[in-house]
């Protein structure tokens, strides 16, 4: 790949980047996916733990 191509295709996206509009997510949006995921991880752990303790 030569400097002029990686050039032309940087310049490319941020002008693609420029003329979009688009949405920045909010704080609330972006932790309800993480705390979304939390959720079940947590469900596994907590299967995970009642079912080791009546095996022993």
């Amino acid at each position: 790949m030569k400097r002029s191509d990686l050039e032309k295709d940087a310049a490319f996206i941020l002008k693609s980047m420029s003329e979009r509009d688009y949405e920045i997510p909010s704080n609330k949006n972006i932790l309800k996916v993480v705390f979304n995921w939390l959720k079940y991880v947590y469900g596994i752990q907590i299967v995970f733990c009642f079912s080791g303790v009546l095996y022993l």
